[in-house]
C-alpha cells in the first residue's frame, strides 16, 4: 500500500485514541472515587497569577478512597487553594485539618533558611476534599451525565471516522483488489478497536456508579 494510505491508518487511529482519552477524562470529572486527574482543571490565583494547582499545594490521596489532602505551600495560600477547588468541583465538602508534619515528608513545604525554626513546627493545615455520596437523586444525575460525555463522544469519533473513510474510498481506487478488500477490513478494525476501548470505558464507569450506589443505600438503610 502507498504511503498516503499507511499515514492515514495512523492518524485515524490516533484521532480515535485520542477520543476515548479525552472521554475517560470527562467521566473522571463527574467524580464518584478521588480521581487526580479531577484536579487537573484547577488555577489557583495567587498574587494576580493564575497557578496549576501542584504549583502551589501538595496534593495526595486521603485515608480511603474517596478523599484528598490538599496542603499549600505556604499557608497563606490556604483561602486561595479553597476557592480555586470550589469553583471547579463545588461538589467536594472541604474540612480545615491540621496535619502533623512527622506524618509527612515535608522538605518540599517547608521553606526556611533556619532550620532550628522549621524543627518547631508542630503541626500543618491542610484541606480535606471528601467526594459526595451517590444517593439516589447524584446516582440519577452521574448517569444522566455519563450518557451524555459518552453521546458526545460516540459523536465526535463516527465524524472522524467519516472523514477517514471518505479519504480512504478515494485513495483505495488506485490499490488492487485484494489490497482493497484488506484495506477495509483495517478501516473497520481500527474503528471497532476504539468503539470497545470507548464502551469498556463507559461501562466500568457505569459499574462504578452502581457499586458506589450500594454502598450509598448499604450505609443510608443501616443508619435509619
Amino acid at each position: 500500500m502507498r504511503r498516503v494510505i499507511i499515514t492515514e491508518f495512523s492518524s485515524l487511529s490516533e484521532k480515535l485514541t485520542n477520543q476515548c482519552v479525552i472521554f475517560s477524562y470527562r467521566l473522571k470529572n463527574l467524580c464518584i472515587k478521588a480521581e487526580p486527574a479531577s484536579l487537573l482543571s484547577i488555577q489557583v490565583n495567587i498574587d494576580g497569577q493564575n497557578k496549576n494547582l501542584e504549583e502551589c499545594a501538595c496534593v495526595g490521596k486521603g485515608d480511603d478512597d474517596y478523599t484528598f489532602k490538599i496542603i499549600p505551600l505556604f499557608e497563606e495560600d490556604l483561602q486561595q487553594v479553597s476557592m480555586a477547588i470550589r469553583k471547579v468541583h463545588p461538589e467536594f465538602k472541604q474540612d480545615r485539618e491540621k496535619l502533623q508534619i512527622d506524618d509527612v515528608d515535608m522538605a518540599n513545604v517547608i521553606i526556611s533558611e533556619d532550620m532550628e525554626d522549621a524543627k518547631k513546627v508542630k503541626e500543618i493545615p491542610y484541606i480535606l476534599l471528601t467526594m459526595p455520596v451517590v444517593n439516589d437523586n447524584r446516582y440519577d444525575a452521574l448517569k444522566n451525565g455519563v450518557k451524555m460525555c459518552y453521546d458526545k463522544c460516540k459523536v465526535e469519533m463516527d465524524a472522524i471516522y467519516n472523514a477517514s473513510k471518505l479519504k480512504f474510498d478515494k485513495e483505495k481506487l488506485l490499490e488492487t483488489k485484494d489490497d482493497q478488500d484488506k484495506l477495509d477490513g483495517l478501516v473497520e478494525k481500527i474503528k471497532t478497536k476504539a468503539e470497545q476501548q470507548r464502551d469498556q470505558i463507559y461501562n466500568n464507569k457505569l459499574q462504578e456508579i452502581e457499586d458506589a450506589h450500594s454502598k450509598w443505600a448499604e450505609e443510608h438503610l443501616f443508619e435509619s
